[in-house]
């Protein structure tokens, strides 16, 4: 049956399409990779933002290797709370490379890019039922349009606990269908069990959405479980082993919350049930009109990326029409879209709940969703008919489109790295403090609050340059102040990641230049 199977997969001469296909998923891995590569090595965004992350959790690695480990995770931004410290521990081994900022991001960047055949994957194996040769051709175009992803790219191309969230909700999703689909119970069933128990927990580590939609997610899948298996004992082995493997995973959380009479769950419950008693204010249509605009948003946040009204109206149509032909003619694999389906309806609940903007890093969860119903309703579509010949025309003018919108803004996102006017990266910094004397102090507007010490010179000269400088955010005479020549503005918060380079206009004073480079000068105040 595999040798058929196989013969079949690889046999390129069977129609133009599956040569096509292949073609797709060698660019998509190809453009993928180089694009996460190049924003990689750049790293231009480890100091951004009101409170700067990626600082804080640097110094939280760097710790670790003096054995101070973290029991407790980031701390949320919605509630009184922390995560599990699971994100910590997976980043961590990548700093053996060394303190340089940028191997704190490599696996972000190694992930998001194994997120593109892992989702191809998923596709394959959700289309059931549509001949071979599209099938091929359909997991190529989601990995062309997985690679692409602009704001998926951004994010994961500097420091930041949900951008993992992605390759680790797509990889839970096939354990479970592995599991469910399973016809004998052997070795590699229970490493899989343990690896769907791992996941969850990595999963509630990353963000809060995770953290309240994933417990559920994985309490209702292993009761369906245990009811598809109810009449042979031995697969109740399963769910136990997922359920040990992610209790014994966070291990180091329980040990922290026994001590502590489980605190931090108890503030994670009080904000459950503070978002239940606010929940009971928002009328029904104000729920439905915030599930709606949390799905078309995505559109224009990561498909469709632009300001005008125009790209929000074709973001618009693009994800009504496929949303309504992947709902009228699926016929695929019903474990893996009944599994999505549980997951996106439980985060629109969520969504409908939540009041502000709704960035998307918030929605990394359903990031992936257009992708799945594009293909979903380009596999399943009878192209005999005129009228699914017009659909699948408007789909792929679409495509073609959210290809174009988001190579664009990945071009600006690179130049922004490499044109000649450019940001400057840690690497240009960490050469700018070897330049500057021993124990001078640093002087910037923005080293005051949380800055005082998360701020990338105390970072870097700490653990790289060791040239005990002191940092301020007043200014005093024979400081020293280093002031990049180019920003980044943020163009809309409800569009971000979305941003334009701008010169930076920062007030100088009575200065005297002691630097002056491509990207920033430095200047000691007199």
């Amino acid at each position: 049956m595999k040798d058929t199977v196989f013969k079949h997969l690889f046999d390129f001469k069977q129609a133009p399409l599956k040569s096509i296909g292949y073609l797709l998923i060698i660019l998509a891995l190809v453009i993928g990779f180089t694009i996460r590569f190049f924003c990689l090595i750049r790293y231009t965004t480890f100091d951004i933002g009101y409170d700067p992350d990626q600082i804080r959790d640097a110094f939280v690695y760097m710790k670790m290797w003096e054995g101070k480990i973290p029991l407790v995770g980031p701390g949320s931004s919605v509630g009184t709370y922390s995560l599990p410290p699971l994100y910590y521990y997976l980043i961590f081994p990548f700093t053996i490379f060394g303190a340089n900022p940028v191997f704190q991001v490599l696996p972000h960047t190694l992930l998001s890019f194994l997120t593109i055949p892992l989702l191809m994957c998923l596709v394959y194996q959700l289309l059931e039922k549509v001949p071979l040769e599209r099938r091929i051709l359909l997991s190529g175009l989601a990995g062309i349009l997985s690679s692409c992803i602009y704001g998926e790219i951004f994010i994961n191309t500097f420091q930041w606990n949900p951008s993992p969230l992605p390759f680790f909700f797509l990889s839970f999703t096939l354990l479970y269908k592995y599991q469910v689909e399973a016809r004998k119970l052997g070795k590699r069933e229970f490493v899989i069990a343990i690896c769907y128990g791992i996941a969850t927990s990595i999963l509630v580590s990353l963000h809060s959405t995770t953290l309240f939609i994933i417990p559920i997610v994985f309490f209702c899948s292993t009761m369906f479980l245990l009811y598809k298996r109810r009449k042979q004992k031995k697969y109740w082995l399963l769910p136990v082993l997922s359920v040990v493997a992610s209790i014994v995973a966070l291990l180091p959380y329980w040990k922290l919350e026994l001590s502590q009479n489980f605190s931090n769950t108890k503030a994670i419950i009080r904000t459950v049930i503070g978002a239940g008693e606010n929940a009971n204010s928002v009328t029904i249509l104000g729920r439905i009109g915030k599930i709606i605009t949390s799905y078309f948003e995505l559109g224009q946040q990561a498909y469709f990326v632009g300001l005008s009204k125009f790209y929000l109206i074709i973001a618009a149509i693009f994800l009504a029409l496929t949303l309504l032909l992947a709902v009228w003619k699926f016929k695929g694999n019903k474990t893996i879209i009944c599994f999505l389906s549980l997951t996106w309806l439980l985060f629109f609940y969520a969504a409908s709940n939540f009041q502000g903007i709704f960035r998307l890093h918030y929605k990394l969860l359903i990031i992936f969703m257009p992708i799945i119903l594009v293909t979903i309703a380009l596999g399943y579509l009878d192209y005999d008919k005129r009228i699914n010949k017009i659909f699948g025309i408007i789909i792929s003018l679409g495509i073609v489109f959210s290809l174009g919108t988001n190579f664009y803004n990945d071009g600006k996102y690179l130049a922004s790295k490499y044109g000649y006017t450019r940001i400057m990266s840690t690497t240009d910094l960490t050469a700018f403090l070897e330049e500057i004397p021993l124990q001078a102090t640093i002087c910037d507007p923005q080293y005051g609050r949380k800055r005082k010490i998360r701020n990338s010179v105390n970072y870097l000269d700490t653990y790289i340059t060791k040239r005990q400088f002191s940092t301020t955010s007043t200014c005093q005479p024979s400081n020293y102040q280093i002031i990049p020549k180019y920003k980044m503005d943020i163009i809309d918060n409800s569009l971000w990641p979305i941003f334009n380079l701008s010169k930076n206009r920062q007030s100088r004073g009575e200065t005297e230049e002691f630097l002056d480079t491509p990207v920033a000068e430095i200047l000691i105040i007199e």
